[in-house]
Order: structure tokens, then C-alpha cells, then sequence
């Protein structure tokens, strides 16, 4: 049994050249070229090829169906055909604002993430020295719902 314990612990679950799913049906992998094929074949009128291509390659097939699955006839019982006259710029630009807003937040947590430990810092150095942070009896005893002192768990960190 492969331990799970470590964050990169998927790369040692994955099979060279292959992923750990053992189920007996076998789905063989598909180049770009192929999905943009397919989803033509299924219906969808392809107005901008190369962003699709780059939307396809950097994000993948099966996160992007999350924003094409509702322009298909009935994905829940496996028909993924398009319904008639659906564009790939109707998921695309929902897809691109989404990347946008997601950007825009991770920008803002990270400055206010920033703030905070310089704030943090500041404020524990101007109460003693540049390591008071180290110290336990800088903190305050507080403790968690499983009776843990929260400062025990901050520093073992």
C-alpha cells in the first residue's frame, strides 16, 4: 500500500505512463486534435479554433465540460451532442470570465495574506525582538475544542 501521507503522494499512486484507476474499462487518451474532432463531430460549431486548442491544453477536456455540459442535449444519460447552434465561444467566455474572477481573488487574498503576517510581525517585534514569535509565552492560552493550546500547534508549525 503506497503511504498517502506526503502532498506529492499521488505521483507515487500514478503508474508510469498512466493513472491508478483500475476499472476494467479502458479509456484510451485523446490529442487535442481528436476532442476538437469529436466535439464537431457532437455538434459544436468551432468559431475560434486556437483558443479553444489553448483553452484545451492548459485547462483540460473534463474541467472545461463543467461550462459545456449545459449547451448538450442530455450528458447525464451519455448524449453529448450539442444542442443546435451552439458556439464554442458560448462556454468559452463564461470559462475565460471565471479564470478572470478567480485571478482577480487569489490577487486580492494573496495582499491581504501578505498584510497580515507583516502586520503579525511588526506588531510581536515591537512587543520584544525579531524572534518573540518563538516564544510560548508570547501567546496568549488559548485553546481548541479538543483542548489543544492553539500557540503548541502554531509553533510546531
Amino acid at each position: 500500500m503506497a503511504d498517502n501521507s506526503s502532498s506529492l503522494s499521488l505521483l507515487t499512486v500514478l503508474k508510469p505512463g498512466g493513472s491508478s484507476h483500475t476499472g476494467a474499462e479502458s479509456k484510451p487518451a485523446k490529442t487535442i486534435d481528436q476532442m476538437i474532432a469529436l466535439m464537431s463531430d457532437r455538434g459544436l460549431a468551432i468559431t475560434d479554433e486556437t483558443r479553444l486548442r489553448q483553452v484545451l491544453f492548459d485547462c483540460n477536456y473534463y474541467r472545461l465540460s463543467g461550462y459545456f455540459r449545459p449547451f448538450q442535449v442530455n450528458p447525464a444519460v451519455g448524449d453529448n451532442r450539442y444542442r443546435p447552434g451552439t458556439r464554442d465561444v458560448d462556454f468559452l467566455i463564461p470559462y475565460t470570465m471565471d479564470e478572470e474572477l478567480r485571478n482577480i481573488i487569489l490577487k486580492g487574498t494573496a495582499k491581504v495574506e501578505l498584510t497580515l503576517r507583516s502586520r503579525f510581525a511588526y506588531l510581536l517585534a515591537s512587543d520584544g525582538n525579531a524572534y518573540t514569535y518563538m516564544d510560548p509565552e508570547s501567546y496568549q492560552s488559548v485553546r481548541s475544542k479538543r483542548g489543544e493550546l492553539l500557540r503548541d500547534n502554531l509553533l510546531r508549525n
